[in-house]
């Protein structure tokens, strides 16, 4: 499933987080960074057939976030903690 196929380490992260893919992932999916409360903070393309993306955290205040992977086969919610 998708919401096996992707994962988020190191969590907790400090400086940067990285975002894999699994197999299943086709063609593209953006990353989303949001605040709890929803407010967009970072946006990223990503061409899910490279398999990993970097997102660098370490200018955002510690705390929890919403890391959102939409794609064409659905949408994968991870809790991020920052440090």
């Amino acid at each position: 499933s998708l919401e096996q196929t992707i994962q988020v380490f190191p969590n907790p992260a400090r400086d940067e987080v990285q975002v894999s893919f699994g197999q299943l992932l086709q063609g593209r999916a953006t990353l989303e960074l949001r605040s709890l409360q929803g407010a967009l903070l970072m946006q990223k393309e990503a061409d899910g057939l490279t398999g990993a993306h970097t997102l660098r955290v370490s200018s955002l205040p510690k705390g929890i976030y919403l890391l959102q992977v939409r794609t064409a086969a659905g949408t994968v919610t991870r809790r991020l903690a920052v440090q």
